[in-house]
């Protein structure tokens, strides 16, 4: 377990969007908040032999899950929301980042989900930010947010390993079964 990779958001590689959506004006966007996202996403995998794979920002679109992942059926999943907003002042700014990349790996801790440095969430964070918030946050709409920013920033680690007494977490210790 000594080699397990961290998270690490310097490695971060870049695949930019070849079919740019179209911001919807503001009244579209209030009417729809869970059906409009972004461009671009960032995914990073773990398994425990390995720890965590290199992080990809690429297009926003379907990723593939084997249907016995056991986030179908069983919802092992931890959520933190965040607010990306253009400042009165025409800033691109994020609220309290810090705190909520400190308070994700608690939260994963607490369901036997993967662990990473906030700081290296944090990077990414912005990462993101960088590459599609001065598109989805125009300087015309001063004083407008992306709550949780995919049209919301989806902080979100899911288990998708095959659930079976052998993979399952050690439970104080005990392992089921």
């Amino acid at each position: 377990m000594d080699d397990v990779r961290p998270l690490d958001a310097s490695k971060l590689k870049y695949a930019y969007t070849t079919v740019p959506r179209e911001v919807p004006n503001a009244e579209t966007l209030a009417n729809n908040k869970k059906t409009i996202c972004t461009d671009h996403m960032i995914v990073a995998s773990w398994n425990v032999e390995s720890g965590w794979s290199v992080p990809e920002l690429k297009p926003y679109g379907p990723f593939s899950l084997l249907p016995s992942a056991s986030c179908l059926h069983y919802a092992y999943e931890c959520f933190e929301g965040l607010k990306a907003y253009r400042g009165h002042d025409g800033k691109l700014r994020m609220f309290r980042t810090d705190r909520n990349a400190r308070r994700l790996p608690m939260s994963a801790e607490r369901i036997s989900l993967p662990q990473f440095d906030p700081d290296e969430l944090e990077k990414l964070i912005y990462a993101l930010l960088s590459v599609d918030g001065a598109k989805w946050l125009p300087k015309n709409r001063a004083g407008d947010f992306l709550q949780n920013y995919q049209h919301h920033l989806n902080l979100a680690i899911s288990q998708t390993e095959v659930l079976s007494p052998w993979n399952l977490p050690m439970w104080r210790g005990h392992r089921p079964g």
